[in-house]
């Protein structure tokens, strides 16, 4: 009855209505795929249906669909208009290029989008990215992550001691002497209580540059 009613429709709202009770129809049958499909084809008219993206991702996840969970994810992005939606599917993606596909860079990528819209200085976008970028050695990468907290922190000791961080990296991990004391200049500016941290060599060369700039 009801796809002899989806053939005469012509109506988009009554069409996604039509299609959604027969998912819930094929769902009560044990017919997962002819519910997806159902799904999907209410997306294809009303993007933005939260019911129908409801429904298609707690199958998908169900069945370990990973692929078509992604594809699902994509095509909700580019209906949502709420940025806390998009944050959460961004890490969604991010967790499963990780996870279910071994893809680090594309899960990277994914929590940077995130990260581009979250203006918290903890959440969960800078969390994922720190972890990353740390298990993977990108420390170009996680400089960048480290340099955003600091600068949404709003905690001086916590900026210091992110910056403290950066200088370690920039020194140890990268050899870029130049820029982990202008890190550690940072950190001290903040907190002087990371004087006594600054390597010595460093702290020596800023002594060095100091008096070359006074002649």
């Amino acid at each position: 009855m009801y796809k002899r009613e989806i053939e005469i429709t012509e109506s988009p709202e009554h069409l996604a209505s039509l299609h959604f009770r027969v998912g819930r129809l094929w769902e009560r049958l044990g017919k997962t795929d002819e519910a997806i499909l159902s799904y999907r084809r209410i997306l294809d008219l009303e993007p933005s249906s939260s019911e129908a993206f409801g429904s298609l991702e707690t199958l998908l996840r169900q069945g370990e669909n990973w692929k078509g969970l992604i594809n699902v994810y994509q095509t909700r992005l580019e209906a949502s208009r709420s940025r806390a939606e998009s944050i959460s599917i961004y890490c969604e993606l991010g967790w499963l290029w990780e996870r279910k596909f071994g893809q680090i860079n594309k899960s990277i990528a994914s929590y940077e989008k995130a990260l581009q819209l979250d203006h918290s200085s903890n959440g969960r976008p800078l969390k994922s990215l720190r972890r990353l970028c740390r298990q993977w050695k990108k420390w170009e990468k996680l400089i960048q992550v480290l340099h955003r907290e600091a600068e949404l922190s709003k905690d001086p000791s916590r900026s210091a001691k992110l910056y403290y961080e950066i200088g370690q990296l920039l020194e140890k991990n990268l050899a870029d002497k130049d820029r982990a004391l202008e890190s550690y200049r940072r950190a001290l500016e903040i907190n002087s209580a990371y004087q006594s941290s600054v390597p010595s060599d460093l702290s020596d060369k800023s002594e060095e540059r100091k008096v070359s700039n006074y002649g």
